[in-house]
């Protein structure tokens, strides 16, 4: 993965957990001793810093074209996409049989998110 690929991966994971925790926790106040949410966005920021540290050099594979993009979805959008891919899989031709089986593992990827 190129160190633009990890920090634009990065990026987005960040941008999903800082979603997830302004929406799962209450902002009880602007200090982090008073506030678990500002506590944590805190940390989260830490990471993020962390994350933009990283250079080439700091990779293990740095040719690797392998690309993780991390987004937010309800169970709903899950649901919906996970059967319009069976749908589509089973009913065209026009999909190749390595996009049949991209698009089948990311909906297992995505089914088994929901049974957590």
């Amino acid at each position: 993965m190129s160190i633009q690929n990890f920090h634009d991966s990065s990026d987005q994971l960040i941008d999903v957990i800082e979603a997830f925790i302004k929406s799962s926790i209450e902002q009880t106040g602007n200090a982090a001793f008073e506030c678990q949410q500002t506590q944590i966005l805190n940390d989260l920021l830490a990471v993020s810093h962390g994350f933009n540290g990283t250079e080439a050099d700091d990779l293990s594979n740095p040719k690797d074209s392998h690309e993780t993009f991390f987004v937010a979805m309800t169970r709903e959008q899950i649901e919906a996409v996970t059967e319009a891919v069976n749908l589509a899989t089973m009913r065209t031709k026009a999909m190749t049989d390595e996009s049949a089986i991209h698009a089948q593992a990311a909906t297992t990827s995505m089914t088994d998110a929901l049974m957590r």
